[in-house]
């Protein structure tokens, strides 16, 4: 490939990405994410993955119908 060839083809991507972008420019209110979202979201997960443990659970677990379980998981049936 020459120089101009690969030259054209730059000017083709580039007029590409404008066209693809300028229809979305400026961002919507709509796509604005903020920080609270993020923060409400990172709570939630935590608590799911607190609902999901298995053992001897703390006396200050948050999941309050989640009981200790698999306590005795390993144990021969003797």
């Amino acid at each position: 490939m020459n120089f101009t060839t690969f030259l054209k083809m730059a000017v083709v991507v580039m007029v590409m990405a404008v066209v693809v972008m300028v229809p979305s420019w400026p961002p919507s209110e709509a796509a604005e994410i903020t920080d609270s979202d993020y923060h409400d979201a990172l709570g939630k997960a935590i608590l799911f993955f607190e609902g999901q443990r298995s053992g001897k659970l703390p006396a200050n677990q948050r999941v309050k119908w989640r009981g200790d379980s698999a306590l005795s998981d390993g144990r021969l049936a003797n």
